[in-house]
């Protein structure tokens, strides 16, 4: 594409600014709500908090601000640490689904327990949901998405692939089921 073909394109371009931007702020205030949940349960459960439960809350409002800075700024340097922080949800999702399998299986005794269904409805309820942290996961895979378009943008690259498509679609399906997990469990077992 050549600066010729890209004036005529330049409106399209800057509502695509636009709307990245609003993802961003998007993006950013739903880290800073789910910091607000995370706190609540983990706190109001067992009304205390042990170390590894302040991670999410340290990070999510930081992962927010960030989020918030690049939709203000939306530059290379703030979309670069946004797309750390992105990364880092991944990893946060990932260790708060760790510690939240972890304390399931210390209450189950063996794994025929496990596949029991009569188990499954007297422990489930009162274990940590499996599904919750990943919330951070699927704010980080949206977060990944708009940093991959809003690095295209400022390079002035081609339209968005078929496997950005499928990405977005699955973090769309992340998104949508991660809340209902607990239910969906429920309802299956």
């Amino acid at each position: 594409m050549t600066r010729g073909d890209l004036a005529g394109h330049a409106g399209t371009i800057g509502v695509a600014v636009q709307i990245k931007r609003w993802l961003l702020v998007a993006l950013g205030l739903g880290f800073l709500g789910l910091t607000v949940d995370v706190f609540l349960e983990h706190y109001f459960t067992i009304h205390s908090m042990r170390e590894p439960q302040w991670i999410p809350v340290v990070f999510g409002p930081l992962a927010g601000a960030i989020a918030l800075v690049a939709a203000w700024r939306f530059e290379a340097v703030s979309l670069w640490l946004f797309s750390l922080a992105s990364w880092l949800s991944l990893g946060v999702g990932g260790l708060g689904l760790f510690f939240h399998g972890r304390a399931v299986a210390r209450n189950f005794g063996s794994l025929s327990e496990l596949l029991d269904p009569q188990a499954l409805f007297a422990i489930l309820p009162h274990a940590p949901p499996l599904g919750a942290p990943m919330a951070f996961v699927g704010l980080a895979v949206l977060g990944l998405l708009v940093h991959t378009c809003a690095v295209r943008l400022e390079r002035m690259a081609r339209p968005r692939t078929r496997m950005a498509s499928v990405v977005f679609a699955l973090a769309f399906l992340l998104l949508v089921l991660a809340p209902l997990s607990p239910m969906l469990i429920h309802v299956l077992f």
